[in-house]
């Protein structure tokens, strides 16, 4: 027979796992999770403003951002020296100040495209399966914890005009990058199902 509670409680599960997921990247970049907001009835409220943005290559604002503008090493120690100086506080790990630098997947590629990555990762790092440029694994520049994540905000497929760069043409992705502390969640406990 067939075994609605059950397959209904699997089903929701992995459901509210994946909406949990894709909430946390909207969450960081607008300041409030667009669950709740949907929840109460309220409309999009605007993406709260930050004191750390770094526009593409150390551009003033994001209407200055130009296909050029793609994620590389110089852009990473730029960053690396940014995080320093907003005084962000670090995630320790093995004794290391680390920070967490969530890419979105076509940032990454760009970067692996770059040539002083791959010298980086040709010279640095020892040869073998192990090495993070062949096995597609975790890689750290300059105490950025490097992490390939597909929701990461994009412009790909919005409209033309609202996009990036002057004319609102220019496709890009916002990375972020997190210290300690960086996010909170709250857990209320698990859902509950009830019959009738």
């Amino acid at each position: 027979p067939f075994q609605l509670r059950t397959t209904a409680k699997g089903l929701l599960s992995e459901h509210l796992a994946k909406v949990l997921d894709d909430s946390i990247f909207p969450t960081f970049y607008m300041g409030y999770s667009p669950n709740v907001v949907r929840e109460l009835g309220a409309s999009a409220a605007a993406p709260a403003a930050h004191p750390n943005i770094v526009y593409g290559k150390n551009q003033s604002a994001l209407t200055d951002v130009s296909a050029t503008d793609v994620v590389d090493t110089l852009m990473l120690e730029n960053l690396a020296v940014a995080v320093i100086e907003s005084n962000i506080n670090p995630i320790r790990v093995d004794g290391y100040d680390t920070f967490l630098f969530a890419v979105h997947p076509r940032g990454m590629k760009t970067l692996r495209a770059d040539s002083a990555w791959v010298d980086a990762n040709k010279q640095g790092v020892p040869r073998g399966e192990e090495n993070p440029f062949f096995s597609g694994g975790t890689v750290t520049v300059d105490g950025l914890v490097i992490h390939e994540h597909r929701l990461v905000y994009n412009t790909k497929g919005a409209d033309s005009g609202s996009k990036w760069g002057g004319g609102g043409l220019v496709n890009g992705a916002r990375a972020i990058i997190c210290g300690a502390q960086a996010l909170g969640f709250a857990d209320l406990g698990s859902p509950i199902v009830t019959g009738k």
